[in-house]
């Protein structure tokens, strides 16, 4: 290639120099034919060519970096799968599954939430069996799932009147200390439309509160309000008293209770 003579090491060595092999075969594209294929660049159309060996990692659409960024840069006019409108995007972002089919966030949202919503292959149908209403779960959730959402759950729970199988530690406190005053109750007690956490006959009510269920206040008013309509009484045991004041939460069980006593 710069015609220096240079000492081989083995036979068959034609260039002093990496660089000079590289400036013979960029002169010489057609040599040797078995090494590079030729390509036409989608943007100036000129041909170029390239290993085909570096075509299985990167997609050669153009023959130089200027061309590149050309190429990125043009923008087409698509329409919107979801509203219709036409809107622009560049061409290099309409190559995917749902890229550059939509025109917002918001539209490809609706049109995935909505009947064009694709069902992927690890899912399926199931009814729930409270309101009956259709909803999706995963093949392995197929034989346990059983209700569209918790509101569902809780009513099927109220209308067969199915209790928790384990109390949890505040109602388990607040047992032993009603069964050491030797009261009768009755635990998770229905009263329709609610299930409450201690019942005595005739007519009082206990409820252990957890600071993280009971934090809606507002919530507990109105609940108080429709039992103490239908004839009620309620008490209410915050969850730091039961834990810190055993004595105190029994001397509050006591008076509410003392009519039983007389």
């Amino acid at each position: 290639m710069c015609g220096q003579e240079f000492k081989c090491d083995h036979q068959g060595r034609k260039f002093c120099s990496q660089k000079c092999m590289g400036k013979y075969y960029s002169l010489h594209p057609h040599f040797p034919k078995k090494k590079k294929i030729k390509l036409v660049c989608e943007v100036c159309g000129k041909e170029f060519w390239v290993l085909p060996s570096s075509l299985r990692w990167i997609n050669r659409q153009t023959c130089s970096r200027k061309c590149q960024g050309l190429l990125r840069r043009k923008r087409v006019i698509k329409i919107c799968k979801n509203c219709g409108e036409k809107f622009e995007v560049r061409d290099c972002e309409t190559k995917g599954a749902h890229r550059g089919k939509f025109c917002s966030l918001k539209c490809r949202y609706e049109f995935m939430v909505g009947k064009n919503a694709p069902v992927p292959l690890n899912r399926v149908k199931i009814n729930c069996e409270t309101c009956g209403k259709e909803f999706e779960v995963s093949k392995s959730e197929k034989n346990i799932a059983r209700f569209c959402s918790r509101s569902c759950l809780g009513k099927w729970n109220v209308l067969y009147n199915i209790k928790r199988q384990r109390p949890t530690s505040l109602e388990k406190g607040v047992k032993g200390m009603m069964e050491s005053l030797d009261l009768e109750f009755e635990m998770e007690k229905r009263i329709k439309p609610f299930i409450v956490d201690f019942f005595v006959k005739p007519n009082f009510i206990i409820e252990a509160d957890g600071n993280y269920w009971h934090r809606d206040e507002k919530k507990d008013k109105r609940r108080d309000t429709k039992l103490k309509s239908l004839g009620y009484q309620v008490l209410h045991l915050p969850e730091d008293l039961i834990k810190q004041d055993a004595q105190s939460c029994k001397n509050h069980i006591l008076a509410f209770t003392k009519d039983l006593t007389k």
